[in-house]
Parts: structure tokens; C-alpha cells; sequence
């Protein structure tokens, strides 16, 4: 279940042992915020500042993960 997430997310799973938000730039704490979204499946998620400390690369990323999330809950 996690590896087809971080497929779906184009993540690697090299970052996976460490804590979501200790110790990371930015970017990689977005990023793993969205593959913990993608994980719990919310029905309602509230995301403040995502795009707080990100370069346009990232804010991409994080928008296309987000998106993912939200298709794939609206399909199910």
C-alpha cells in the first residue's frame, strides 16, 4: 500500500525511516506531508501554507499531490 503510494506520488522511499516535519527542508516536509495525507485518506483535510518556504519545482509537486489525493478519495 505504501510503495503504490510513493509510485503515485513519484517520491522514492529513501526518506521513510525519518520523522514527517524534524530535520527536513520544506519541500521534503511538504512532500511527506502529502504522502501521510495520501496515507489516512481524510475526508476533510486543511492545509495552512503549503507553499510556505517552496521553490515554483515543489509548489508543483505538492499541487499535483494534493490533487492526486482529492481524485482518487472522489473516486472511491
Amino acid at each position: 500500500m505504501l510503495k503504490g503510494q510513493l509510485e503515485v506520488l513519484h517520491m522514492d522511499d529513501s526518506f521513510l525511516p525519518r520523522y514527517i516535519t524534524t530535520g527536513s527542508p520544506a519541500a521534503r516536509r511538504s512532500a511527506r506531508r502529502s504522502l501521510q495525507m495520501a496515507m489516512l485518506k481524510p475526508e476533510i483535510a486543511i492545509l495552512d501554507e503549503t507553499d510556505s518556504g517552496l521553490d515554483i519545482d515543489s509548489i508543483k509537486f505538492v499541487a499535483e499531490a494534493v490533487n492526486a489525493c482529492v481524485v482518487r478519495t472522489s473516486a472511491s
